[in-house]
């Protein structure tokens, strides 16, 4: 993550045994069921989680009004069509089965080994925007009247975590990670005639190795290594053979944590990323007919490496504020379908570079009744990663400059126990600051969002109720580019959607509620021309032991 951390925490068994499930049911047949059981004997620990979701059809607000699209058709020209009446949601069908396991050992303090296995079988629609849609209806066929009639992934991961001596301690996490899906493109928006069906087959493999030594009380030393291979496999079409793509992805690092100062805990650290293609094919079929004319190797660029150096500083004063500023250079490397994917490659791609610079501070008042956050960031990224304009064919490409900076607030209050009140504000103030630029925006960065979530527990009858609202200002889904200068703004407006959620306790080991998403049944989209769902009703039972 360039901007970030993400951090992936997987649940913990129960002690010594917990069971639970979950119903949920609403409009359009839709049900999901969920059921987790986890325990520990000793030093061996479980958990387990088997979940089922279908769904025929999500709805629309009811103040959608449908309007006349455009269906470009290549050959063949334009014509404009109702793509969705409104109503329920065309083509939003879906069904989900997932499967997640964890299990393993703690011999002893610091000494942790874990296998964790994860599959999911899923297979959706895809509905269509309704606003423009392109088709290629010549083999091999492609179309954005489409839906994934296979979408899953397994893997598993080996974790664990050892002392080695008083001083250092080791953690590794090895894994294999699985996907394919399975790509359906229809004649037009009746999704009745199949054209064409386009499969991925993917797998990454790696191995990622930490080190934690105390040089001393006050120092720690810390050593990183991280190496994963990727593989990409793709066929346009069913009579296609798989061309496949094969790279590799490495880091080398260091970081040590300095606390001789009362408070104040300096961090340094230098990483070495790389990145290299170790295999790149594509098919190649005949203009006139599309049929298979042959798999040939492209050429591949060399290994693309760079140093990723980071420090920051954190102080805390004794009437609990923390201060806290950092900067770093992170990098993110195009993906194998961003460099030789058949729609919109380009091998020539560069990695994208940041330079993030954070400065914040926060604080806890009135006896740990408030607490809040205010930071300001910046980050000043290099060969930005994006498409040159909109629709399927337009190509990956190295933007100059990009600026982004702004300010991220944050509160929470607990004035009593049944009583929580979360509030956060980001504003980012993005611009494309590249040679040659013809707007000054980005796609998909909106400039301010405000999350509140109040929580209340009722007296006596103890219903929890969870009012939580959403504010987005516009987002440009298309701007004009240098490519084509001419194309057309399309802006998705900012919107306010506010859910309402009533948890009843029915009996110890049972609540019942009631979830309302989208109370006022705005009509809203967060991409132009993809209408978001309308008010939604949902109803479900927990059970817990």
């Amino acid at each position: 993550a360039e901007a970030g951390v993400i951090n992936i925490v997987t649940k913990e068994p129960g002690k010594p045994f917990t069971a639970s499930t979950n119903v949920e049911l609403g409009e359009k047949d839709y049900n999901r069921v969920s059921a987790s059981t986890g325990a520990e004997a000793g030093k061996f620990k479980y958990w387990f989680n088997y979940t089922h979701s279908d769904i025929d059809a999500w709805k629309m607000s009811d103040n959608f009004k449908p309007t006349e699209g455009t269906i470009s058709k290549m050959p063949g020209g334009s014509s404009k069509a109702i793509i969705d009446n409104g109503g329920f949601r065309s083509n939003s069908s879906s069904k989900t089965d997932s499967f997640w396991a964890k299990a393993g050992v703690e011999p002893g303090k610091d000494s942790e080994y874990y296998a964790n296995f994860h599959w999911t079988m899923s297979q959706w629609g895809i509905p269509p925007s309704v606003s423009d849609i392109t088709v290629f209806p010549n083999p091999p066929a492609f179309t954005q009247f489409a839906r994934f009639d296979k979408y899953n992934d397994w893997g598993i991961d080996l974790n664990a975590k050892q002392r080695v001596l008083d001083k250092l301690l080791l953690k590794n996490n090895a894994y294999f990670h699985n996907h394919e899906d399975a790509y359906v493109s229809y004649a037009d928006e009746d999704f009745s005639q199949k054209l064409s069906r386009s499969v991925y087959k993917d797998w990454m493999a790696g191995d990622s190795l930490f080190a934690d030594y105390d040089l001393t009380k006050w120092d720690t030393a810390r050593l990183a290594f991280h190496y994963r291979v990727d593989s990409h496999r793709q066929s346009d079409d069913s009579y296609l053979p798989f061309a496949q793509s094969l790279s590799d992805t490495g880091t080398i690092a260091a970081e040590d944590e300095f606390r001789l100062i009362p408070n104040l805990t300096a961090t340094a650290g230098m990483g070495w990323d790389w990145f290299d293609i170790l295999k790149a094919q594509r098919t190649t079929t005949s203009k006139e007919n599309g049929q298979f004319t042959g798999r040939e190797n492209l050429e591949r660029p060399g290994m693309k490496d760079l140093l990723t150096p980071m420090g920051g500083l954190e102080y805390k004063l004794p009437d609990s504020t923390r201060l806290f500023t950092s900067l770093a250079r992170t990098a993110r490397f195009p993906t194998l379908q961003q460099l030789y994917g058949s729609k919109g490659g380009n091998a020539g791609l560069k990695p994208e570079k940041n330079l993030s610079y954070t400065l914040g501070a926060s604080r806890s008042f009135l006896h740990d009744i408030v607490w809040t956050e205010a930071s300001y960031f910046n980050h000043y990224v290099t060969d930005w990663i994006d498409r040159d304009g909109p629709g399927p064919i337009s190509q990956w490409q190295n933007w100059g400059k990009v600026v982004m900076n702004g300010i991220e607030l944050n509160t929470e209050i607990n004035p009593m126990e049944d009583l929580t009140f979360k509030a956060g504000y980001t504003y980012n103030h993005a611009r494309d600051h590249s040679k040659g630029h013809v707007s000054d925006y980005l796609v998909d960065v909106p400039a301010n969002k405000i999350d509140l979530d109040l929580g209340y527990t009722l007296p006596f009858i103890r219903t929890k109720m969870d009012l939580i609202q959403q504010l987005l200002s516009k987002t440009y889904s298309q701007l004009p580019t240098p490519q084509d200068p001419e194309l057309e703004k399309e802006v998705a407006q900012g919107f306010y959607v506010f859910n309402l959620k009533f948890t009843q306790p029915l009996t110890k080991y049972l609540d019942g509620y009631i979830s309302l998403e989208n109370l006022w049944d705005r009509n809203y989209e967060t991409v132009y021309g993809f209408p978001a769902r309308g008010r939604t009703v949902i109803f479900g039972i927990d059970a817990k032991y």
